[in-house]
């Protein structure tokens, strides 16, 4: 039986009051296995912004954060930039208006 599905069934136990004594307890165990496992992607990127970001180059603007977060968001779902494929309603928001 997997943890999440024990500690839901033990959440959802009454003794003969009708009262579940062991209920915070599943509580805050059902919580901690909702949690991810791993925030290497986060550290993955507050790295690339680190390396980006230097004394040097310390006056990172939004649009260089935006293509960080971009390259990310791609690899993320294993794709390339030249294998995304734009949706027909952001080419369609791309006109002459934008720029007004």
């Amino acid at each position: 039986m997997p943890a999440i599905d024990f500690w839901t069934t033990v959440h959802k136990c009454k003794d003969p009051s009708y009262a579940n004594p062991t209920q915070d307890i599943a509580e805050a165990a059902v919580k901690l296995l909702v949690l991810p496992l791993s925030n290497a992607e986060a550290e993955r990127v507050f790295w690339a912004v680190t390396l980006t970001k230097t004394d040097f180059r310390n006056r990172m603007g939004h649009e260089l954060l935006v293509a960080i977060l971009i390259k990310f968001a791609l690899r993320m779902r294993g794709v390339t930039s030249a294998e995304f494929q734009v949706p027909r309603e952001m080419v369609e928001k791309v006109n002459y208006d934008i720029y007004q």
